[in-house]
């Protein structure tokens, strides 16, 4: 997929017999944002394996804003809606002006 790098590997089958292929894509840090967040040094992304990832991009239609602002504001949207962060840091040098939050979501408990 986007002409990422892909390996395939050889694994134990799940019937016990033989072996399957398994196939892994390459991260680049410079084309993924969760990839530069674990090289950058992100404490705990709080996934095991088969994990899905939410990704919500923040939006920001006055470049002239500092980004330290952008970021600020979604931080408050984020929390505005439920969502209690943890950590967060900048993507330097794998993304210019950006920054990921990780943290967790409790959906409101239903009546």
């Amino acid at each position: 997929v986007y002409g990422e790098k892909r390996i395939s590997v050889d694994v134990p089958a799940a019937s016990g017999e033989g072996t399957e292929k398994v196939e892994y894509r390459v991260w680049n840090p410079f084309r993924s944002k969760l990839a530069a967040a674990i090289l950058g040094g992100v404490d705990n992304i709080w996934m095991g394996p088969g994990s899905k990832v939410l990704y919500i991009g923040g939006a920001c239609i006055d470049s002239t804003a500092p980004a330290e602002a952008v970021f600020a504001r979604e931080v408050k949207k984020l929390q505005q809606d439920q969502f209690k962060p943890a950590e967060q840091l900048t993507l330097e040098p794998y993304e210019r002006d950006h920054a990921v939050v990780v943290g967790n979501y409790r959906a409101p408990k239903k009546d």
